[in-house]
Protein backbone atom coordinates (compact mmCIF):
# COMPACT_ATOMS: atom_id res chain seq x y z
CA UNK A 1 0.00 0.00 0.00
CA UNK A 2 1.39 3.20 -1.19
CA UNK A 3 0.25 6.89 -1.39
CA UNK A 4 1.25 8.26 -4.93
CA UNK A 5 0.05 10.91 -6.98
CA UNK A 6 -1.42 8.48 -9.74
CA UNK A 7 -3.89 11.50 -11.25
CA UNK A 8 -1.10 14.24 -11.16
CA UNK A 9 -3.53 16.75 -9.52
CA UNK A 10 -0.79 17.17 -6.70
CA UNK A 11 -2.69 14.83 -4.41
CA UNK A 12 -2.09 11.54 -2.72
CA UNK A 13 -3.55 8.20 -4.43
CA UNK A 14 -3.55 5.25 -2.28
CA UNK A 15 -2.52 2.25 -4.60
CA UNK A 16 -2.80 -1.11 -3.21
CA UNK A 17 -0.98 -4.31 -5.51
CA UNK A 18 -1.87 -7.67 -4.70
CA UNK A 19 0.33 -9.77 -6.75
CA UNK A 20 -1.87 -12.81 -6.36
CA UNK A 21 -5.26 -11.32 -7.87
CA UNK A 22 -6.40 -14.41 -10.43
CA UNK A 23 -2.58 -15.35 -9.73
CA UNK A 24 -1.10 -12.82 -12.19
CA UNK A 25 -1.70 -10.08 -10.18
CA UNK A 26 -3.14 -6.16 -9.74
CA UNK A 27 -2.66 -3.05 -9.13
CA UNK A 28 -5.86 -0.78 -7.88
CA UNK A 29 -6.10 2.82 -6.63
CA UNK A 30 -8.20 4.84 -4.71
CA UNK A 31 -8.48 9.05 -5.92
CA UNK A 32 -8.18 11.35 -3.35
CA UNK A 33 -9.33 14.73 -2.79
CA UNK A 34 -6.40 15.94 -0.59
CA UNK A 35 -8.11 15.39 2.52
CA UNK A 36 -10.29 11.71 2.20
CA UNK A 37 -10.72 9.18 -0.47
CA UNK A 38 -13.13 9.77 -3.45
CA UNK A 39 -15.11 7.40 -5.08
CA UNK A 40 -13.98 6.03 -8.40
CA UNK A 41 -11.76 3.07 -7.77
CA UNK A 42 -9.90 1.86 -10.33
CA UNK A 43 -8.17 -1.43 -11.37
CA UNK A 44 -5.53 -2.50 -13.07
CA UNK A 45 -4.81 -6.07 -14.50
CA UNK A 46 -1.94 -7.82 -16.03
CA UNK A 47 -3.86 -8.93 -18.73
CA UNK A 48 -5.04 -5.45 -19.33
CA UNK A 49 -2.10 -4.01 -20.10
CA UNK A 50 -0.66 -7.06 -21.73
CA UNK A 51 1.92 -8.48 -19.04
CA UNK A 52 2.53 -11.80 -19.97
CA UNK A 53 0.63 -14.52 -17.54
CA UNK A 54 3.16 -17.23 -17.90
CA UNK A 55 5.48 -18.26 -14.71
CA UNK A 56 3.01 -16.30 -12.22
CA UNK A 57 4.66 -12.36 -13.78
CA UNK A 58 3.05 -10.99 -10.00
CA UNK A 59 2.19 -7.55 -11.53
CA UNK A 60 1.05 -5.07 -8.53
CA UNK A 61 3.61 -6.53 -6.26
CA UNK A 62 5.69 -3.29 -6.18
CA UNK A 63 2.47 -1.44 -5.23
CA UNK A 64 1.63 -3.65 -2.34
CA UNK A 65 4.98 -3.31 -0.88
Amino acid sequence: MKLTDVTGDGRADLTVGDCWENTNGAAFYLPSNGTKITPGDREIFASSVGVDSEGYPNFGANAAN
